[in-house]
């Protein structure tokens, strides 16, 4: 008799089950999970913000979604996506899996997509831009299971991962892949925003239309097309120089601009006046208010700056205290160079919400201008309590350190605000401005021009010409650059003094065109006579005729007005020039009293105290030579700007 054998099968040992069974076994308790309450699970982790435990539940989840479906496998039609999913799992030991696989097939495709469209919602809220995208993707590889709501919701994702990737035309991309009356609002207002940071105006002006149509609330809306309606009425010259550049030589007659009237001035009457306002969400009630924040944003945008304070007075009465319309009626005061009122006004929103940062840059400058250096550093310090990450709480440290005449610091400052948010002009001007106090017009230029295309306003242009003219001074000719900005300012900005200060600076380069110059800034002085920068011009005018006397005169009158620290260090530069030391002397210390730690003030002295030991305090500078300015082929007719 055969002795058994001590070796036995695998299989032997384990018990035997029938077909009727197998069966019947439940898939899930098969499969060995329950992949619909795991689902359930995973989609309330994602809404209430449990990441960790989201991602752990997750990366499980979406291993078994990755399976193909079966409706693919029924069909026999299979993506690229899923023959890569399978050619992925056909590397593992296949006889592990088919149970999983099994069960994985009976989930249907719908399953898998929110799966899916789950998980890359998770990597969103981390920040996991890249793999979004991928999970995004994945989760409509079959659109048959897709509803046209959850398509829209995809795209729209996808397009704020590629913003925040800064990959701006691929989010574009993503959006226009939907016709326009196909989108969602929060598509149209997304493509609208990128089309302006393109240059792409009308199609802004499109999307965003398109989205106050959808919702009049949408206020974004509203005050985007006020800045594209102001933009439309601008001169194309004005955007001529993108990169430093402008268009000179345009032999075309240029008149002060109309004010012509845009749809979005009428939208809400017109749209109050329709007897179905209500039914599209309007209130007739809500109709007034919209008018008037949409006629104060206009206003700001056309330099009517009264008649913008009159409509945020408004809208306050409406909305006690409300932080829109003081930030931004304090922002107007300080171009309006109000400095105390718009201290007051400030300080009003800090007191509605001192954790709030826009617009705190503002506040910031509005204290540097005013020389409240301690009140300055007591905000500084405050804002980097609230965030040491936000571009407002850099910018206001650069312009405290500009106070201390740190402009290196001040220069690292305003960089590291940029880098915190590349779009945010305020900080590109300060950057322009620092470089040209260190004598460095070149660079200042092209920060100018970015401040300008990113919003333009009459301090970036302020900026160029000012880099223009500094260029000149050390012989780098862009005369015709300068006056080709210039005359587009003169169009962009008829009602504001400091477009004629520039145009008469422009043209002071040229000993030809000395007396259209003094036509020019004498028009200034007439629209604005407390204007410090106009007076400083005409005296600037008079120096380089030979005249000191009579700019000594201009500057000692505009002192006994307005006793401030600029004027008396520029009437002490003027004495310094006539030879008149002890005067110098007199007003520069005037200026430090007002000012202990004025730059200029203290450079001016410095430089004083070498002439009066019969030093050169020039040495440097005398060595370069000053290029005269070639002859303009094109006439300049200033008649036409200096018109009553």
């Amino acid at each position: 008799m055969d002795r058994p054998s001590k070796k036995r099968r695998a299989s032997d040992l384990l018990p035997c089950r029938d077909e009727d069974s197998t069966a019947s076994a439940n898939p899930q308790q098969t499969a060995g999970f329950d992949a619909e309450i795991m689902q359930k699970q995973l989609e309330l982790f994602v809404r209430n913000g449990n990441v960790d435990t989201a991602q752990i539940l997750g990366e499980l989840l979406v291993s078994i979604a990755l399976f193909p479906s079966d409706s693919e496998a029924h069909n026999g039609k299979k993506s690229a996506r899923a023959e890569a999913d399978e050619s992925f799992l056909s590397r593992r030991r296949g006889e592990d899996f088919v149970e999983t696989a099994n069960y994985a097939r009976t989930l249907s495709p719908a399953f898998h997509s929110k799966t899916l469209r789950l998980f890359a919602d998770l990597m969103l809220a981390k920040r996991e831009f890249k793999r979004a995208i991928r999970y995004y993707h994945h989760s409509c590889r079959d659109m048959s299971v897709v509803t046209n709501e959850q398509e829209l919701e995809v795209k729209l994702k996808v397009a704020r991962c590629y913003v925040e990737l800064e990959c701006i035309h691929e989010a574009i991309e993503v959006l226009k892949s939907t016709p326009l009356e196909g989108r969602t609002l929060s598509m149209n207002l997304l493509l609208g925003k990128l089309y302006v940071n393109e240059g792409l105006q009308n199609k802004a002006e499109e999307s965003y239309t398109a989205a106050l149509r959808q919702n009049p609330y949408a206020l974004e809306a509203a005050l985007a097309l006020t800045e594209l309606a102001a933009a439309k009425d601008a001169s194309p010259d004005a955007f001529s120089g993108s990169d430093g550049t402008a268009r000179a030589g345009d032999g075309s007659k240029l008149t002060p601009a109309t004010v012509r009237h845009h749809e979005i001035e009428h939208f809400y009457s017109d749209l109050a006046a329709k007897p179905n306002a209500a039914d599209i969400g309007l209130s007739q009630v809500d109709s007034s208010w919209m008018r008037t924040l949409v006629a104060a944003h206009m206003d700001v945008e056309r330099g009517n700056y009264r008649a913008a304070v009159e409509s945020f007075n408004t809208l306050d009465r409406v909305f006690p205290k409300n932080l829109h319309c003081l930030v931004r009626k304090g922002a107007l005061e300080i171009d309006q160079e109000l400095l105390h009122q718009a201290h007051v006004t400030f300080k009003r929103a800090r007191q509605t919400d001192d954790l709030n940062l826009a617009f705190m840059d503002r506040y910031a400058n509005c204290l540097r201008k005013g020389n409240s250096r301690t009140n300055l550093n007591d905000l500084v310090q405050e804002l980097f309590k609230i965030s040491n990450t936000s571009a407002e709480a850099w910018l206001a440290a650069a312009y405290y350190n500009d106070v201390k005449g740190d402009f290196e610091t001040a220069l690292q400052f305003s960089e590291r605000a940029i880098a915190e948010r590349h779009r945010h002009a305020p900080a590109h001007l300060l950057r322009g401005e620092l470089l040209l106090r260190m004598h460095r017009p070149q660079p200042a230029l092209k920060a100018f021009w970015t401040a300008c295309r990113l919003t333009r306003s009459l301090q970036a242009y302020t900026g160029i010409i000012t880099s223009y003219c500094d260029l000149f001074a050390i012989g780098v000719n862009r005369y015709k650059e300068a006056l080709a900005t210039a005359k587009s300012v003169v169009k962009l900005y008829p009602q504001k003094a400091q477009s004629f200060v520039l145009f008469g600076s422009v043209l002071a380069l040229s000993s030809e065109h000395r007396e259209q110059a003094r036509q020019a800034l004498q028009k200034a002085l007439s629209m604005e006579p407390r204007k410090l920068s106009t007076n400083f011009a005409l005296a600037d005018l008079l120096v380089e005729d030979g005249n000191l006397r009579g700019a000594i005169d201009r500057l000692q009158a505009l002192g006994e007005r307005h006793p401030r620290e600029e004027v008396f260090t520029k009437l002490a530069y003027v004495y310094s020039m006539d030879k008149q030391y002890a005067e110098a002397l007199k007003y520069f210390h005037q200026a430090l009293r007002l000012n202990p730690g004025s730059t200029e003030a203290l450079q001016g002295l410095d430089r004083l105290e070498k002439l009066m030991r019969g030093e050169d305090p020039d040495e440097l500078s005398n060595s370069m030579e000053q290029m005269e300015p070639e002859e303009q082929e094109e006439s300049i007719e200033t008649s036409e700007y200096l018109s009553p």
